[in-house]
C-alpha cells in the first residue's frame, strides 16, 4: 500500500478516525484529504503570534452565547412552566413588597413598586394560585376601631400576607376587604370577618 502524503498530524488524524485506506475511490480520496486539512487548518492559530488574541475572543463569543442560552431557557421555563412562573413570582411580589415598605410613602419610587406588586399579585391569580375574594362588611365601616381590631387580628394570622386591602366606605356601597390568597386560606379569612362584622 503506497504511504498517504501528508504532514505527520494529519496521519495521527487518520488513525484516530479508524480510516484504513484513504484511496479506496478518488471520491473518498478527496473528502478525507480536505478534512484532514480543515482540521489542521483548525489548529494552525495556536503556532500563531496573535493566537492568543484571537482565543480569547472566541471564549468571550462562547461565554456570550452561554448566556444568552441560559436567559432564553429561564424565560422559556417562567412562562411555559407553571410551578417555575409561580415561584418566581411569588418571590418577585416579597421583594416589591419589601421596597414599597422600605422606600415609605414619601418616596418618589414608591408607586412603581406599587405597580410591580400587583401586576405580580394579578399573575398568581391567573396562574391559579392565589384567589381573589371581596367580603362585604356590613355593620363595619373602614374608619373605625372595629375595623382596626379586624385588621389587627388578619396581620397576626396572615402575617406573610401582602395581598389584601379594604376600601373606603361610601355611602352608596358597603365597606369591602379585598383578599388575594391560596385557596385553602380563604375559609379562615372568612371565619374572622364575619366574627367581626356580627359582633359589632
Amino acid at each position: 500500500m503506497p504511504k498517504p502524503a501528508g504532514r505527520p498530524d494529519e496521519l495521527a488524524v487518520a488513525r484516530n478516525l479508524n480510516i484504513t485506506s484513504i484511496q479506496k475511490s478518488e471520491g473518498e480520496a478527496w473528502c478525507v484529504k480536505n478534512a484532514l486539512h480543515l482540521f489542521w487548518a483548525m489548529d494552525r492559530p495556536v503556532n500563531q503570534e496573535h493566537s492568543g488574541e484571537s482565543w480569547g475572543a472566541v471564549k468571550q463569543l462562547l461565554a456570550v452565547g452561554v448566556v444568552i442560552v441560559f436567559v432564553g431557557v429561564l424565560l422559556t421555563l417562567i412562562f411555559h412552566s407553571k410551578p417555575v412562573a409561580v415561584a418566581y413570582h411569588r418571590i418577585m411580589i416579597r421583594r416589591s413588597w419589601k421596597k414599597v415598605i422600605e422606600v415609605g410613602p414619601t418616596g418618589h419610587e414608591q408607586s412603581s413598586w406599587i405597580e410591580a406588586h400587583e401586576k405580580h399579585r394579578d399573575r398568581l391569580t391567573d396562574l391559579g394560585y392565589f384567589e381573589r375574594k371581596e367580603f362585604r362588611l356590613h355593620n363595619i365601616e373602614v374608619q373605625s376601631e372595629e375595623f382596626n381590631r379586624l385588621w389587627a387580628e388578619l396581620a397576626s394570622t396572615f402575617p406573610d400576607c401582602t395581598t389584601a386591602q379594604g376600601s373606603d366606605n361610601k355611602p352608596e356601597t358597603p365597606t369591602i376587604i379585598e383578599v388575594w390568597d391560596v385557596p385553602g386560606n380563604m375559609p379562615k379569612w372568612e371565619s374572622i370577618i364575619n366574627k367581626h362584622d356580627r359582633n359589632n
